[in-house]
């Protein structure tokens, strides 16, 4: 194993929750609370079963198969042919997400920030530091989810201001909304947390695989309590009729907030948080880019790289408008969410198996 590709075990927390959060902060209050309303949070939680389901099977395989990860077990359980195929489908999978976020927020700074750049210009602009980034590598991947993880907390933590203006009763009645609104809240917000499938990458590479299951589910908690607290936070300060109307419903609380000397606040918390969705798309394209070159054995990497890149901007450029890009958001994140669970299941079936023959 190389020695550049080992992390710590926070490194892991960091790299699983990173993947996780970025542009669903900005999104999820909207999506569940158009069905499930003051019930969204109950939305939520339901999400997150397909986060913790691939958990369970992560803890299992890496358990069984601690030195492999899912590519090398795809091609050992289908064949080389076969498993590449859906290796690459999984990468493809993984520069959908990707697109997905910089297209947002190409349309959430051309809204609110960088009225002078087009979308087009942004997403251009986006890539070129999402390749600067990945080329240097693993290692470098990882520091960056690291850091970026205490900012993305400091920045969730700032909107709590809010609560000194805002009325409990937003959020009542509870329980309230029927179990189909609620599900389909569930199915708005289950993309937000699309991400937990990077962690059969990286298992492998962690220092003490011991702390595998301790701080994996760690970042689960994580994502899930911030979610939580953003639609409460939300729902409190704007109430369920308001974020219906809204795209997106954090920045409009971020617009209220009093700070000394600055006149704005919208426009520092929605640059500071670019960073935070810059760090996710970076996670999607390493990992893309990775599952190329474990593929294809390029001599340099800078061509899985490079590939990864220019797939990117060419999808993220055919998104025309922000309302297509919401339909295939939800189209395409069904396809890549039934894929991902029936491609990973049907492998740790195979580890199951031959932990049967083994016995």
């Amino acid at each position: 194993m190389e020695k550049d590709k080992i992390i710590t075990p926070i490194e892991f927390m960091t790299i699983i929750s990173g993947t996780i959060i970025g542009i669903g902060i900005l999104t999820l209050p909207a999506d569940v609370s158009k069905y499930a309303h003051e019930d969204g949070w109950i939305s939520i939680l339901i999400a997150l079963l397909y986060p913790l389901y691939l958990w369970v099977i992560m803890i299992y395989v890496s358990n069984k198969k601690p030195n492999n990860y899912i590519l090398e077990l795809s091609r050992k359980y289908f064949g080389n042919i076969l498993g590449n195929i859906f290796n690459l489908i999984l990468a493809l999978n993984f520069l959908y997400s990707a697109s997905i976020i910089v297209s947002y927020i190409g349309y959430v700074l051309t809204n609110y920030l960088s009225y002078f750049l087009s979308r087009n210009n942004i997403i251009i602009l986006m890539a070129i530091v999402c390749y600067y980034t990945i080329i240097k590598g693993f290692k470098v991947v990882s520091r960056l989810n690291y850091i970026v993880f205490f900012v993305t907390i400091v920045l969730l933590l700032i909107p709590s201001a809010a609560l000194k203006e805002g009325n409990f009763l937003n959020v009542l009645p509870v329980f309230k909304t029927n179990i189909v609104d609620v599900m389909k809240g569930a199915y708005s917000g289950i993309f937000s947390f699309i991400g937990m499938e990077a962690a059969f990458l990286i298992y492998p590479f962690i220092s003490d695989k011991k702390q595998i299951k301790k701080y994996s589910i760690l970042a689960l908690l994580l994502v899930a309590l911030c979610y939580i607290w953003v639609q409460f936070i939300t729902l409190f300060y704007l109430g369920d009729e308001v974020i219906k109307k809204l795209r997106w419903p954090m920045i409009i609380i971020t617009e209220t907030l009093n700070i000394p000397l600055v006149n704005n606040f919208r426009y520092i918390f929605i640059f500071l948080w670019t960073n935070v969705i810059l760090k996710t798309l970076v996670n999607y394209c390493f990992f893309s880019s990775f599952t190329f070159q474990d593929v294809f054995k390029f001599k340099n990497d800078k061509i899985s790289y490079t590939i990864s890149i220019i797939i990117l901007l060419i999808v993220s450029i055919s998104y025309k408008n922000l309302i297509r890009t919401q339909y295939l958001s939800m189209l395409l994140g069904t396809i890549v969410i039934i894929y991902n669970l029936i491609y990973i299941t049907t492998i740790s079936i195979f580890v199951k198996r031959d932990d049967i023959y083994e016995k």
